[in-house]
């Protein structure tokens, strides 16, 4: 995940014939994002872990995706240990994952006693759309 500002920057760099992530081993789903919904993080560095999870939704289903994506939010911020959430909307309606969460915890711990919430199953068990999470450590910044 990386912040550039205008988009046409990143646009520009990633057409650039030496762009570096051009030839990729692997797949790759670079696209431009838009911050949709926030809770910050109480300071600077909340350290921790991160939660990345991308999810693939229609164009057309945005509203529904949203509706139910909050009311987990909801459900998750009352819990120990929740730090921060980050929600992101592709400017791209044809991009594979529409909407990517950056969320961040205090530790795995922390983050699987909240999931493990009945009314967080419940919650996202409202979320009709396949989702792509995981936990990560930060390792260099």
């Amino acid at each position: 995940m990386a912040e550039w500002a205008p988009a046409a920057a990143f646009q520009a760099a990633t057409n650039h014939s030496d762009f570096p992530g051009r030839d990729m081993p692997f797949p790759a789903h670079p696209g431009l994002y838009q911050v949709v919904a926030e809770d910050p993080p109480p300071g600077e560095d909340p350290g921790g872990v991160v939660l990345i999870n991308a999810f693939e939704v229609p164009a057309d289903a945005d509203e529904a995706f949203l509706a139910s994506w909050e009311a987990s939010r909801q459900v998750l911020h009352a819990q120990p240990g929740y730090l921060a959430t980050r929600l992101h909307r592709s400017l791209s309606p044809e991009a594979d994952f529409r909407f990517v969460n950056i969320g961040r915890y205090a530790s795995p711990q922390a983050f699987q006693a909240a999931i493990g919430q009945p009314g967080f199953r419940e919650a996202a068990a409202a979320i009709q759309h396949r989702a792509h999470p995981g936990l990560y450590e930060v390792v260099r910044r």
